[in-house]
């Protein structure tokens, strides 16, 4: 015997009085909205941030959300009428708001420090979302390119040390360009034209790039290789982008998308910190370079010594410190109205 849903479903009633839900008046899609962002409200447990922005990438500027008014935090003449009923109780008083401390740190966000301490905080610490640019996205698109094409070439690498073949042949120039428009981000360029000089600009250095595989054949060892390493009571993450076999030990390369210009010190750091996680790998390393592929391909090699990854390391742990101690202090506001460039920081009129 078969009984549907239609048969029995009314058979339990639930009484009215037990039912609390207030029912929806006007637009049903408005008021699902509503609960979905009192409910999202009422998750959180020790603070709570409500954002707006009129950009978030695309070609209309933005409005603040019709609940922003309703809440009182928006003033405008904008007049909005709930559907349903949503009560928020009165704020309760609580302890200071303890940012979080983070346990490890990467590059980007100790030269972001540096360079703005309250765009360390609104980036790292509140995770707010910021707008890309094209040069960003061109440069992603070249690293993955090269990334897809050295694996595969290491692959077959690999493959010869293990059956004791010739040599392999790089992969054809044809997968390299497959490769590229396969890693391609259509995103955040400024205008049509600007992303056609991108890709024809990258298309120029897939050939660059491949002409000097010919030239000079690559041994990939590291490709996109993660470490992470114990600096005082933190830990140091990052990723070598590429590191060489060479007969007197491994090459490590730093790919730039720009043109060729002097190397800063803030960038040699940066390879200084490759140099000293491929020695705590157990790698000998006898080269650093910088590859500049704008304008043909022009290669800035250097080394450090121990002098300078002790300099280096020490540089990054004072660092950490006063990243520390403004995140226990909440004191990233002094600390960017100290910086030299203060009238030029975006995020003070997010802070003042």
């Amino acid at each position: 015997m078969c009984l549907s849903w239609a048969w029995w479903r009314e058979q339990i009633e639930i009484p009215e009085p037990l039912i609390k839900e207030y029912l929806p008046e006007g637009n049903f899609h408005l008021q699902e909205e509503r609960r979905l962002f009192y409910v999202a409200m009422t998750r959180a447990k020790t603070g709570l941030f409500l954002t707006s922005a009129e950009d978030y990438g695309g070609k209309r500027k933005k409005r603040p959300s019709l609940f922003l008014h309703e809440l009182g935090l928006v003033s405008s003449g904008v007049k909005s009428k709930a559907t349903g009923k949503v009560e928020l109780r009165p704020k309760i008083n609580l302890e200071a708001f303890k940012l979080p401390l983070p346990k490890a740190f990467y590059y980007s966000q100790i030269s972001t420090f540096k360079k703005c301490p309250l765009e360390y905080k609104y980036q790292y610490i509140l995770n707010l979302p910021h707008p890309g640019n094209g040069s960003l996205s061109f440069g992603s698109t070249v690293h993955k390119a090269f990334e897809k094409f050295l694996n595969l070439y290491h692959q077959k690498l690999n493959s010869q040390d293990l059956f004791g073949a010739a040599e392999p042949e790089l992969p054809p120039f044809e997968t390299l360009k497959k490769m590229y428009e396969e890693s391609w981000i259509d995103d955040w360029y400024d205008s049509a034209s600007q992303k056609e000089e991108y890709k024809a600009r990258g298309q120029r250095i897939m050939k660059d790039f491949f002409a000097d595989c010919l030239k000079n054949p690559p041994k990939p060892k590291f490709i996109e290789k993660r470490f992470k390493l114990k600096l005082g009571d933190y830990y140091f993450t990052g990723k070598i982008d590429r590191g060489d076999e060479t007969g007197s030990g491994l090459t490590l390369i730093d790919y730039k998308t720009g043109a060729p210009r002097p190397i800063e010190k803030v960038e040699k750091e940066q390879l200084f910190i490759y140099q000293w996680a491929a020695q705590e790998l157990g790698e000998k390393v006898s080269g650093l370079e910088y590859w500049f592929l704008e304008k043909g391909l022009d290669k800035i090699a250097f080394l450090g010594d121990d002098k300078d990854i002790e300099k280096m390391k020490s540089g990054l742990l004072e660092t950490i410190n006063e990243i520390i101690e403004c995140i226990k202090s909440n004191s990233f506001l002094k600390a960017d109205q100290q910086a030299s460039h203060r009238s030029k920081c975006r995020y003070l009129e997010l802070e003042l």
